[in-house]
């Protein structure tokens, strides 16, 4: 894997955009090693899970998950009415949720909430950060890990990977 990347997050629930089937999922598997492979669903659990080669689900619909054990739980923070909703389905889940991925697009705004809900929850900070943000986002929230997304789209089939390098390379450490 390198760089630190731990998880890799492929979406293979049909309602999604751009939802991979199984030997499109264990092609992709074939090129990287050491990662962990999560499949991404929206709403059921695919009736062919077993097909796929996930070591979790990671899903926004926590009801989807009830009877699936070791999942990570997206929660869009910026699609909440306030903090206190985040925090009421962070304790509610918590027992069978491996990780909560915050999703914000304000992570700045959501800083204090960030960093209580770090010290109690095991949370993933997902945001739009760019190399110069993400050491002081690390420092000061203390989460489990961040999300990080692909890049911008520049036409079908392909994505701009440029800013999601930086951040990879802010994040190396010398050994």
């Amino acid at each position: 894997a390198g760089m630190g990347v731990a998880m890799i997050a492929c979406p293979i629930g049909l309602e999604l955009k751009g939802a991979l089937d199984a030997k499109k999922f264990a092609e992709i598997g074939g090129w990287l090693s050491g990662v962990e492979f999560l499949g991404e669903i929206a709403g059921q659990v695919p009736e062919n899970l077993s097909e796929f080669q996930v070591g979790a689900l990671l899903t926004d619909s926590p009801m989807a998950l009830s009877d699936q054990p070791e999942h990570i739980l997206k929660i869009h923070l910026d699609e909440l009415a306030d903090a206190s909703q985040a925090e009421a389905v962070m304790e509610m889940c918590q027992s069978t949720v491996r990780y909560f991925l915050l999703e914000s697009g304000k992570p700045w705004e959501m800083l204090p909430h960030l960093r209580e809900w770090a010290a109690k929850f095991p949370i993933l900070v997902g945001a739009h950060l760019s190399d110069e943000t993400v050491i002081a986002l690390l420092e000061s929230v203390k989460p489990a890990g961040i999300a990080l997304h692909p890049g911008q789209e520049i036409k079908t089939g392909l994505n701009d990977f440029g800013t999601l390098s930086e951040i990879l390379e802010a994040l190396e450490v010398d050994e």
